[in-house]
């Protein structure tokens, strides 16, 4: 995903396709070990993304890895805008 290094941000977004491997902490651990290394090695501290708002799933693994939502994304009226600071 795009990362602007000069305004230290980046997009982000994981797909867990194996459904043996949804719903166990995967998508949670992925993201915070991506944007904690984005964070030490790059400086990026503001993180976003894009989910359907059907997607319970993954809107509470973004949710419990800290993101929160910002408003509906002016594309579609079915995905939500969230952030994701670290100071």
């Amino acid at each position: 995903e795009p990362i602007d290094i000069d305004k230290h941000q980046a997009s982000m977004g994981i797909l867990i396709g194996e459904n043996h491997w949804r719903g166990k902490g995967v998508a949670t651990e992925v993201i915070n070990a991506s944007s904690n290394w984005l964070k030490k090695n790059l400086g990026i501290r503001e993180f976003f993304l894009g989910v359907d708002l059907s997607n319970k799933s993954a809107i509470k693994a973004y949710e419990k890895s800290g993101f929160e939502k910002t408003g509906k994304l002016l594309d579609s009226e079915n995905v939500i805008k969230m952030q994701l600071n670290l100071n």
